[in-house]
């Protein structure tokens, strides 16, 4: 995994804009992450209650795993790393 700066901050909930289509996204999310995050990305996905530590509450726009400052949120390289390269010593696999 590629190291990057590991912070816990609370974040601002963020909300897509009114008029950003999410369709594709849902759909992907659906399919490949809502069984482990739910499916409001509570972390309460069907598959959580046998995954220690529990998978991510993104609900809360609290990320560990990121190369910003306390208080920010990740930036999308951070977001696409975690997804591609998995989260070491978490049940979060590699997708790339």
């Amino acid at each position: 995994m590629i190291v990057v700066a590991a912070f816990l901050s609370v974040g601002p909930t963020v909300r897509p804009s009114d008029a950003q289509d999410t369709t594709a996204g849902k759909v992907v999310y659906v399919k490949w992450c809502a069984g482990c995050h739910g499916e409001t990305g509570a972390g309460d996905g069907v598959a959580a209650r046998h995954m220690i530590p529990p998978p991510r509450d993104f609900t809360g726009a609290i990320y560990q795993i990121r190369s910003t400052a306390s208080g920010n949120l990740p930036t999308d390289a951070d977001l696409m790393r975690s997804i591609d390269e998995g989260l070491h010593g978490t049940a979060m696999p590699g997708w790339k």
